[in-house]
């Protein structure tokens, strides 16, 4: 996965440098900026999960939790399995959002101005940004591992990334105009998927619950606020115009679904 995120990368130049087309412009202005983090902070999959590190970690129910999914795994056979299954997940939704990201540039109407260099450097930027606040909040706060393997525990670096790997792939997949049924079917496979990996870093003894649900508060907000701030999104709206003719007009009316 390092080897896949070092190439990522080395390619993100290249793919914000193509990306001239789009109405935004290179690089978003401020308040678009602050539009996307206030759009991103709103989200469920932002607030929901910061909300429930923070029920946890005021029950004093974070260590009972991680010793009795470490000792007595429900979801995976052993740890082992469960380590193993978060890196497979991980790679596995991040593939999914380079692969969403190329096919809905690639169907987006002519003009739009999100193709598939724009949006793969915007999920480059997405990665390594929520990458690099979780490696800050880790050195910063030092957390014990459940496992005792180091003082890394807190946020979880699988659930960061694989929670803005599963937002971004929903976004993509809804702006490629897929229907409400398969956005659904889609949403609710990424984000158990999201979950699943989350989880199988506490049954693997690498974190305690608040680990991963602050990792995937920061993934989906992260990865939601870059996403917002350098893509096009036109909002549903109706435009009328009156166009005059010999003996009266003609009205249009133009609106966006």
């Amino acid at each position: 996965m390092r080897a896949l995120c070092t190439l990522l990368f080395a390619l993100s130049g290249l793919s914000l440098a193509g990306c001239a087309s789009s109405s935004r412009g290179f690089w978003p202005s401020g308040q678009e900026w602050r539009d996307s983090a206030v759009e991103a902070a709103q989200s469920p999959a932002s607030w929901a999960p910061a909300l429930g590190a923070a029920i946890v970690v005021a029950a004093d129910a974070d260590h009972r939790l991680s010793d009795s999914a470490r000792e007595d795994p429900r979801l995976f056979d052993d740890g082992d399995d469960a380590q193993e299954f978060g890196d497979r997940g991980q790679n596995a939704l991040g593939l999914l959002a380079l692969g969403t990201a190329w096919y809905t540039g690639s169907v987006e109407p002519d003009g739009a101005g999100n193709g598939p260099l724009r949006r793969t450097g915007a999920l480059i930027l997405a990665h390594g940004t929520a990458a690099g606040v979780g490696e800050g909040l880790k050195s910063a706060v030092g957390r014990e591992r459940p496992d005792d393997s180091g003082d890394r525990s807190f946020p979880s670096g699988h659930a960061t990334q694989a929670f803005s790997y599963a937002g971004i792939a929903a976004r993509n997949l809804e702006d490629a105009g897929a229907s409400t049924g398969a956005r659904w079917a889609w949403n609710i496979g990424l984000y158990t998927t999201a979950s699943a990996v989350a989880w199988s870093r506490v049954e693997a003894g690498k974190h305690h619950p608040s680990d991963v649900l602050a990792g995937a508060a920061l993934g989906s907000f992260v990865g939601q606020w870059l996403y917002g701030a350098f893509l096009d999104r036109p909002e549903p709206g109706t435009a009328l115009s009156v166009v005059p003719v010999d003996e009266g007009a003609m009205v249009f009316v133009q609106t966006r679904f």
